[in-house]
């Protein structure tokens, strides 16, 4: 008893202060996008990515004539983050949930038709506030989803797994979070 409440309140005194509001460097990182121009290249990114693993699926002819040979595995991987940027901006999600997406788990369809993934579920032990997420994906969101998993992610290593983003090395794992965060702030 006595000593139960002599931790109980070491622990209350240890615990952190909540944060009551932004930090410094995520209100400057927003007021970024005040500016029009960054806003759009943020908004246009995915369709922007994907137009470049077009290019590197197919091989291209650049402006001096030189011709760069189809790049399918890069492709795969520049059409990997225009989903993943796609998703967060039209569904603000932790790094660790977005590496863990699953199809058939929390990619469903809820429409019972064939017009693919309708919804990003996640489960409410997944998230950090206990609060579960259930979003519906746009169009241009679910477009995106479509032509990556029909033409991009098969030509992933690992691709037979059910993680929309497969890890490179185990089939039974998702891509690192470390890496797809780091290629998303360099996308």
């Amino acid at each position: 008893g006595d000593a139960l409440r002599k931790v109980l309140d070491l622990l209350r005194q240890a615990k952190p202060k909540r944060q009551a509001r932004m930090t410094a460097r995520n209100m400057r990182l927003l007021a970024e996008l005040e500016d029009e121009g960054r806003r759009a290249a943020i908004l246009h990114l995915p369709r922007h990515l994907m137009r470049i693993a077009e290019r590197e699926r197919a091989g291209w002819i650049d402006a001096q004539g030189r011709e760069h040979p189809p790049r399918p595995l890069d492709a795969a991987r520049t059409a990997a983050l225009a989903v993943a940027v796609e998703i967060e901006l039209h569904c603000p999600i932790r790094i660790e949930n977005l590496t863990n997406l699953r199809f058939g788990h929390d990619l469903v369809r809820l429409d019972g038709g064939a017009r693919g993934y309708t919804h990003v579920r996640i489960a409410e032990e997944a998230v950090k506030n206990d609060v579960a997420i259930e979003w519906a994906l746009d169009t241009d969101t679910r477009s995106v989803l479509v032509e990556f998993v029909s033409h991009y992610r098969p030509l992933l290593p690992n691709a037979g797994s059910d993680w929309l983003f497969p890890s490179k090395t185990h089939a039974d794992q998702p891509r690192h979070k470390g890496r797809l965060g780091n290629a998303i702030s360099l996308a």
